[in-house]
């Protein structure tokens, strides 16, 4: 299976790409090893990052974002 590191490091070595946008779900931890491989230096590349569902607590009811 590819994970979102897989997938950045790819990005990051292939000259063509010049930036990394990523789309993830609330509850999954990828997107977190990504802010690793940026704190590290591994990623260089400038990153734009949006986790769906970051939203709900802004919301007076529960809110259920599809099947997270």
């Amino acid at each position: 299976m590819t994970s979102f590191q897989d997938i950045a490091l790819w990005y990051q070595d292939n000259p063509e790409i010049r930036m990394i946008v990523i789309l993830g779900e609330v509850g999954n931890e990828d997107e977190n090893k990504v802010a690793d491989l940026i704190a590290s230096g591994r990623i260089t590349k400038p990153v734009i990052a949006w986790v769906v569902g970051t939203a709900a607590e802004s919301f007076k009811t529960e809110v259920q974002f599809g099947h997270a």
